[in-house]
């Protein structure tokens, strides 16, 4: 599945959100949403993908760190690219994929040895496309924020109660 958050500008100076993110289950469905979305130009996107578990690198399920990969990776590369073939006929554009504080640090005492490594991998994509979409006048950043109090890390934090307590004090709450 592949969670879309976009934004975009319309020849009338209107903004159109789709808010919350939708969760689309192939390629395909990521590009007829941005293409159902924007019957205009088309400037600027934002990827938010991510899911976070906890297990031991040990004791991982195989079939979970496929499917932490296909949302925290995948569909970002995929949302990326739909969005950049929407911009280049246009003259380029905007994309800001949401990468993680856990591509550059290890957090302790977590145990998300795949999530840190797929965050490093958006972070990374970010450079890339950067320099291969330049010459299209696509920009490609990626953000790595610090702990959010969100639903997801909340969730996290009630399961496990001695990372609640050293965890509470650093989450930065979003409303």
């Amino acid at each position: 599945m592949y969670h879309l958050n976009l934004r975009c500008k319309k020849r009338l100076r209107r903004s159109s959100i789709l808010s919350g993110g939708s969760m689309l289950s192939s390629p395909q469905q990521v590009w007829f949403h941005i293409f159902i979305l924007h019957a205009s130009r088309y400037t600027h996107t934002v990827h938010t993908a991510g899911i976070v578990e906890t297990y031991s690198a040990l004791d991982y399920p195989a079939e979970r760190i496929k499917r932490l990969f296909d949302i925290n990776v995948h569909g970002v590369l995929y949302t990326a690219r739909e969005a950049a073939r929407l911009m280049i006929p246009q003259g380029g554009g905007s994309i800001i994929l949401i990468s993680s504080m856990s591509a550059n640090i290890v957090n302790v005492p977590q145990l998300q040895t795949p999530y840190n490594a797929s965050k490093a991998a958006v972070k990374h994509m970010a450079a890339s496309l950067a320099v291969e979409w330049a010459k299209h006048n696509i920009r490609v950043n990626a953000l790595s924020p610090g702990y959010m109090a969100t639903k997801l890390t909340k969730t996290i934090l009630e399961k496990d109660s001695e990372l609640k307590v050293r965890g509470e004090g650093l989450l930065i709450d979003i409303g």
